[in-house]
């Protein structure tokens, strides 16, 4: 459908990591230049599991305005002041019994507090939004989910990054990345059918079905792929910028 002839609002919400982001946080200018130029006739918003400062470091980079999606949606900043628009916090006794569990096993640890990442933290702190167990040894992670599969209250996201490193990220259970499509979609006054989503990750999986055109990396994992509505290039050949040249302007323009 030829949405802005049909006078039709759309929107593209777009992951970080194994999207945008090469190695050292390098975003391509090819990619850069159409994210650019796309955001010119449609909102473009960042849907990250990164804390707020690394998501408005980006935001403004690409002159991306209105609402940004930080630590899975658990935080969403102003894109051009960084100012805190919702949160959605793990109670502390939660968190604190989470990190437990966590430091008791084999597994590394991360928490996501105050807007803060903290690797592998002596104590656990006030306001977090999220904890991460992390291991190259997924059987590691396997203690952790058992132990914790009966708390209440929270919801656990598997995942594996580019070093082999495995994740499980806990969260509250009314926040993760399809969130931010129902804040996006309020904000814009927007149907979610008419919403682009770019991602790789597993943790991308529900906020990719939420949106009426899903798209693949290409570096994504098969399931991802599976479930999206296009698959586009890797991170390496640009991927990004092909999804926005061969099916996001077909579609709006």
């Amino acid at each position: 459908m030829d949405l802005k002839k049909n006078n039709i609002k759309s929107g593209l919400l777009v992951d970080l990591d194994g999207t945008l982001l090469k190695e050292h946080d390098v975003i391509s200018e090819t990619v850069s230049t159409d994210l650019r130029r796309l955001n010119k006739i449609l909102p473009i918003s960042i849907v990250s599991g990164r804390g707020p400062n690394d998501v408005l470091k980006f935001s403004k980079l690409l002159d991306f305005k209105g609402p940004q999606y930080c630590e899975n949606g658990s935080r969403i900043i102003d894109g051009l002041t960084g100012g805190l628009i919702s949160e959605k916090l793990i109670p502390y006794d939660s968190a604190s019994y989470i990190y437990d569990v966590i430091k008791k096993s084999k597994a590394g640890c991360i928490l996501v507090a105050n807007g803060e990442t903290q690797k592998d933290p002596l104590e656990i702190s006030s306001k977090i939004s999220s904890l991460l167990a992390y291991s190259k040894i997924e059987d590691e992670l396997t203690v952790v989910e058992k132990t914790l599969e009966d708390h209440q209250g929270v919801i656990s996201i598997k995942s594996i990054d580019e070093n082999g490193y495995f994740f499980l990220n806990y969260h509250r259970k009314d926040s993760g990345k399809h969130t931010a499509v129902d804040h996006f979609c309020n904000f814009y006054r927007i149907l979610p059918e008419y919403i682009f989503a770019i991602g790789d990750g597993m943790n991308d999986l529900l906020m990719l079905r939420k949106c009426g055109h899903s798209i693949a990396m290409g570096n994504a994992s098969n399931l991802v792929k599976n479930e999206a509505t296009f698959v586009t290039d890797t991170i390496e050949n640009d991927g990004v910028s092909k999804s926005i040249n061969d099916y996001i302007l077909p579609n709006f323009l």
